[in-house]
Parts: C-alpha cells; sequence; structure tokens
C-alpha cells in the first residue's frame, strides 16, 4: 500500500487530529503519528514538502514509491485468492479471522489483519 504523505500533512495542517487523518484515509493511527513526527523533526516548511514530487518525498520519510515492490507481488498473491475466500465467507461459521491465519500459514509476517479484511 502506497502511503500518501502529501494527504496526511494536508490533513494535520488543517488542524484534523490523528484519529480523524487516520479514518478518513484508512492508515493506522501510529502511521499517521509517524510521518507527522518525522516530519515535525525535519524542520521544514510544509510548502517545500508540498513541492517535493513524489519520488524525492517519500526518500525523504523512508517509504516506497514504486508499484513493483514485494506489497505488490503479496497484493498480486492475495487478489488471485480473494475470490475462493469471498466464496468461503458465504458459508455458514467461516470468519475472515480463520482465513487470515490460513493466509498466514502461506504467507506470514506480510498483510496484518486490518489490511487483510480491507480487502476481502
Amino acid at each position: 500500500m502506497k502511503i500518501r504523505i502529501k494527504h496526511i500533512l494536508r490533513c494535520y495542517q488543517s488542524g484534523m487530529s490523528i484519529r480523524s487523518i487516520s479514518s478518513s484515509l484508512l492508515i493506522s493511527r501510529n502511521t499517521v503519528k509517524r510521518y507527522i513526527r518525522i516530519y515535525e523533526d525535519m524542520d521544514m516548511e510544509l510548502e517545500r514538502l508540498f513541492k517535493m514530487d513524489e519520488q524525492h518525498l517519500h526518500e525523504l520519510f523512508g517509504t516506497e514509491t514504486d508499484n513493483e515492490s514485494s506489497g505488490s507481488a503479496e497484493y498480486k498473491y492475495l487478489q488471485e485468492r480473494i475470490p475462493e475466500y469471498i466464496k468461503r465467507l458465504k458459508a455458514h461459521g467461516t470468519k475472515r479471522r480463520s482465513l487470515y491465519e490460513e493466509y498466514l500459514k502461506n504467507r506470514p509476517q506480510v498483510y496484518s489483519y486490518c489490511s487483510f479484511c480491507l480487502y476481502i
């Protein structure tokens, strides 16, 4: 998932709380806090950051910018299994948590439970 740093910073600049930024952008609060903390430690004007291209901005914040990252390969893996997961969820007694645990057996430490549920 590509983090939208400019969106986070614009929301922060407008006075939104970390919780509301997190819920509106569907990003964890810890991620929002981390990028705000990095911004504050930079001691740089927001307008200067907004003028930067995405590549440079993501380098400053230490995030991935391209879609050829390991995350996109993992997304393709998950995307292939989504129709099966959706079909199984319709069956009585199947829970997202059990599908996630099954997913983790094959692909440990990739998507969090929250991210997994967003795709299904």
